[in-house]
């Protein structure tokens, strides 16, 4: 975060912009009103992940600037905005990417110096060096400063580690490269006002609170504290997926993927790992959306409080996204909400999605490891299955369960050959399948009717799933007139389709079920009792939990009234300041804006 004055912060209302286009000056009367603005994000609008390399962008129409057609390109821009008269804040450095002209006015888009690391990266397999050797390469190769001294770069989380690039992976450019290594700082990579290259990691302390009459009552707070404690590294030479954490492990799991710094010894590996897993306990954030009319101070990776209001004086949140608007305020956005897990399994395959391409045919298949008995009008779930993909698409499903059946009534004699369907139906076991979706039934229940033996069940489903997200997947068979028995390994079920991704460990969890008979108690008298649980380690294919409560009635309640009341005024200046029983409350021209105070 730019330092601000205590002057500064207490009169917001009046302030300019100024800055230099090449090496001509401007100020706000070359800008057309509303058109300037600029915003920055280090993170997926929908996917939190580590090693952001994001690109701030800056739009502006400029009015009497004297550069010649087809000379705006490539030009360098530098802003600044000052605040009274009297203290001129840097707002950054940018390069116009594109120019066009109307009416004599010349409209542009222009990028920070990140956009300068999308070039062909010039190292290969076996390079080697530490942290700060690879950030000095890549700025002298790019024509970018380095931002941070060796020291600055050894107090990072893996700052004072050597990284040997063992493969290229999906590595092309410098910006490529730039993402690998600050995923290793748990943070991400960003250019400062100066237009010089820094890495950014995650942290917990509060750079700053904004009070609730100066923000905007559109702004919006999430309830889920978003926290970390696993990460996922696959390893090409084991062709596996491997899992590091925290304990407890209770938070959600950072997913790297195919790192190509990561394919190194597993002694090294682990260095990074425990240096990132000690790092990514700061990160709890709530998601937000939230508006204020001034935040240019404000920079990505900046943690806020907002007490009062709809806000929180106790929960934090990051700035991973910002817009700003001159004449308009500053957005700024927390970490992205994530669906919530109903388990650490669904969490870690919401973590491998990104692992699998999005056309990439994947196929997953497993084996029950219990032996299953299902009696007499009795139901047991063959299979749950967890499955996701990074796109909506359809999972084709097939399972093979080879049965023995025994049906309740013995085979008759059939002496006439035209008695022999009846006779088979009489003595015949049915076989009922119910299919679940997220816990839904599907109204589809296949059936089929054996005779005593053995037999083989073959069933076939479409399973849509949706983007980035778990759906599990459960099939049970209920018997009726027989008894069905099915041996270890003899449920075989595989899944198949493009970009897919599954998981058949077992997550931690047990069924457990419990029936008691009535108990008819008369006059007794309880002393000292002790009892003892033996619990014996089976690894099943799947697990859930599940509990219910019964039904609240609720009879007459009655609320007492309430009122409020709100004074909206509407102002011609760009921000007023009201004083409202000794507390300030902002509203802009134009729209009628009110804060969370009013």
């Amino acid at each position: 975060m730019y330092a601000l004055s205590v002057e500064a912060k207490k009169d917001l209302q009046s302030y300019t912009i100024d800055g230099t286009i090449g090496s001509l000056e401007f100020d706000n009367d070359n800008v057309l009103k509303g058109s300037l603005a600029f915003s920055g994000q280090c993170v997926n609008p929908s996917t939190f992940s580590l090693g952001g390399v994001g690109i701030r962008q800056m739009s502006c129409a400029f009015l009497g600037i004297d550069i010649a057609e087809n000379a705006w390109i490539g030009k360098e821009i530098s802003l600044s905005i000052t605040i009274n008269d009297a203290e001129t804040y840097p707002i950054g450095v940018f390069t116009v990417d594109s120019a066009s002209r109307s009416r004599g006015v010349v409209r542009i888009n222009a990028y920070d110096n990140m956009v300068k690391f999308e070039k062909p990266v010039s190292v290969d397999v076996g390079a080697y060096g530490t942290l700060y050797e690879w950030l000095t390469m890549a700025c002298e190769a790019c024509g970018v400063e380095l931002g941070m001294n060796s020291a600055a770069v050894a107090a990072l989380p893996n700052g004072n580690q050597s990284f040997y690039l063992e493969e290229m992976g999906d590595i092309e450019t410098w910006r490529d490269l730039l993402f690998w290594l600050s995923v290793k700082v748990v943070g991400f990579a960003t250019i400062n006002r100066s237009g010089q290259l820094i890495l950014v990691t995650y942290h917990s302390t509060v750079d700053d609170t904004i009070d609730y009459n100066v923000r905007f009552n559109t702004s919006s707070y999430g309830d889920e504290i978003i926290t970390y404690s696993g990460i996922n590294v696959y390893i090409t030479a084991d062709e596996k997926v491997y899992y590091y954490h925290n304990d407890p492990d209770n938070g959600y799991t950072l997913n790297l993927g195919q790192d190509p710094f990561m394919q190194v010894t597993k002694a090294q590996r682990e260095v990074y790992i425990n240096n990132m897993l000690a790092a990514i306990g700061n990160i709890a954030y709530n998601p937000c959306d939230v508006s204020i009319p001034f935040g240019v101070q404000y920079d990505l990776g900046d943690v806020l409080q907002f007490p009062n209001g709809q806000g929180s004086a106790t929960n934090k949140f990051c700035v991973m996204a910002y817009e700003w608007t001159y004449y308009g305020g500053f957005r700024i956005k927390s970490i992205p909400s994530l669906k919530a897990s109903k388990s650490k399994t669904d969490k870690n395959l919401q973590g491998l999605i990104s692992t699998v391409g999005r056309n990439d045919f994947t196929s997953y298949e497993s084996k029950n490891l219990a032996s299953i008995e299902i009696g007499d009008n009795e139901e047991e779930r063959l299979l749950l299955a967890r499955i996701a993909s990074n796109n909506s698409t359809k999972a084709q499903i097939h399972v093979e369960v080879n049965l023995e059946s025994v049906a309740n009534t013995p085979a008759a004699e059939v002496e006439d050959f035209s008695d022999i369907w009846s006779a088979i139906s009489d003595t015949a076991v049915k076989g009922i399948v119910t299919y679940l979706v997220n816990s839904e039934e599907v109204n589809f229940h296949p059936t089929e009717t054996w005779i005593d033996g053995k037999h083989v069940l073959h069933l076939m489903y479409i399973l849509p799933l949706e983007a980035n997200n778990v759906t599990i997947f459960e099939i049970y068979l209920r018997s009726v007139g027989g008894t069905i028995s099915i041996n270890q390994g003899d449920v075989w079920f595989y899944a198949s389709g493009a970009g897919l991704v599954g998981d058949g460990k077992w997550d931690g969890s047990f069924e457990i079920q419990e029936d008691v008979a009535n108990w008819n108690l008369i006059d007794i008298s309880f002393a000292s009792a002790s009892d003892n649980v033996s619990a014996a380690t089976q690894t099943p294919t799947s697990s859930s939990a599940s509990d219910s409560v019964s039904t609240w009635s609720l009879v007459e309640i009655n609320f007492v009234g309430a009122s409020d009341s709100v004074l909206v005024e509407t102002h011609t200046d760009m921000f007023r300041r009201i004083s409202e029983n000794g507390d300030v409350r902002i509203t802009e021209s134009g729209d009628v804006r009110y804060t969370e105070g009013d």
